[in-house]
């Protein structure tokens, strides 16, 4: 699967939000990349740009290519209730999501090494595919020797705020439901990628 390998910096500027959690290594945040101003039909603000930003922010928010974006999208709308609320439960019940979101990893591209490289299990179970979707009740460990090290024990002494939909424990976490879209904190738009998408 393809990853994206260029400047992490550069595409929070441009979504106006950090998206990798860099926290205080993101470097001018409030600067868009490039130019200073844009020309053009760039430089105008349509419609079809903000869809754009919309979907593009969501993609790379999660570490998605496009062809796995995709398919949440048509998974979303066909599943009963708010399209947008789909759409984001979806990507929020991936695996490597719930492993940063319980703060076992200060990013999603250390969440997947993780996952990847089989210190996760679901319900007993090693689960080496980051896009795995957990789903109601199931519970979420981490391996013994993850916990003994010590990137482990410093994320311990500094734990996130934990998502409501989440429940943490010393060797892992439960998923007490499905989340929400009032349960993600960060700034994004589901209701522009599936009205890009039905056109």
């Amino acid at each position: 699967m393809s990853r994206y390998t260029g400047p992490k910096n550069r595409l929070s500027r441009r979504e106006g939000f950090d998206l990798f959690g860099k926290g205080k290594k993101l470097r001018r945040p409030d600067v868009l990349p490039g130019q200073k101003k844009a020309k053009g039909p760039f430089a105008r603000q349509t419609l079809y740009r903000d869809e754009l930003r919309a979907r593009q922010r969501i993609k790379r928010f999660y570490a998605l290519t496009g062809e796995s974006f995709e398919r949440y999208i048509n998974n979303a709308l066909q599943m009963p209730g708010a399209q947008g609320e789909n759409l984001l439960s979806l990507l929020e019940r991936r695996l490597d999501n719930v492993i940063f979101r319980l703060g076992f990893a200060k990013t999603r591209s250390a969440a997947r090494q993780l996952v990847r490289h089989g210190h996760v299990k679901v319900n007993g179970r090693t689960t080496p595919a980051p896009s795995y979707e957990v789903s109601s009740s199931q519970e979420i460990t981490l391996s013994p020797q993850l916990l003994k090290t010590p990137v482990y024990l410093e994320l311990s002494k500094n734990l996130p705020l934990i998502p409501a939909w989440l429940e943490r424990r010393d060797s892992g976490g439960i998923v007490k439901r499905f989340p929400k879209i009032t349960d993600v904190p960060e700034p994004l738009s589901p209701s522009g990628v599936l009205a890009s998408h039905s056109k």
